[in-house]
């Protein structure tokens, strides 16, 4: 059976040799992000103190990403870095003062607390039917889509598998029947 593929941004076993008195060496492969694993190594008068040289070289390595989207990262951080790729996107001014609206006035208070892992059909499914209960169902409606775009933002970035508000039920609307002023049905 092969052997496991290192995960990028990962490092294997260290492996320590003294090569003189005082004179150590650490080395370790290193898969990088381009999926090339290369071998790395570090010296010190000490094994532990060339591993401590290595272990700091190769964390080097792994760039820190603070927009990196994650499974733990929060549904009030992450909509922090959707809103930022919307308005990259140009939408007009009023749709852009309704989402902020809708963002701050509903969605953050009633979700923004939850990790993303934690934002499944159930929890999202009771925040909908309770904001159409309470606001109607257009502002649910509306909820329901910016919350669509930023779970399907942290879908691409691999932070969830699947995008669990395409399985939410549906927010009916009532529709009422148009009628022409004047006209008296009998």
């Amino acid at each position: 059976m092969p052997r496991a593929r290192l995960p990028l941004g990962m490092w294997g076993k260290v492996t320590r040799m003294q090569l003189k008195p005082k004179i150590w060496r650490a080395r370790a492969k290193f898969r990088s992000f381009d999926g090339v694993v290369r071998r790395y190594e570090a010296w010190g008068p000490t094994g532990p103190k060339a591993e401590a040289a290595l272990i700091h070289k190769l964390t080097l390595l792994v760039p820190v990403n603070e927009d990196e989207i994650r499974p733990e990262m929060q549904l009030r951080e992450l909509s922090k870095i959707w809103w930022a790729e919307f308005e990259d996107l140009g939408r007009a001014a009023n749709t852009s003062k309704r989402y902020r609206e809708l963002l701050d006035t509903y969605i953050l208070p009633g979700t923004g607390e939850l990790t993303i892992r934690e934002a499944n059909v159930n929890s999202l499914d009771r925040f909908l039917k309770t904001t159409r209960t309470k606001s109607g169902a257009t502002t649910a409606k509306m909820c329901k889509t910016i919350l669509s775009g930023m779970l399907s933002l942290a879908t691409r970035h691999g932070a969830i598998s699947a995008n669990p508000l395409r399985e939410v039920a549906r927010i009916p609307i009532v529709t009422k029947e148009v009628r022409a002023p004047g006209l008296r049905s009998w």
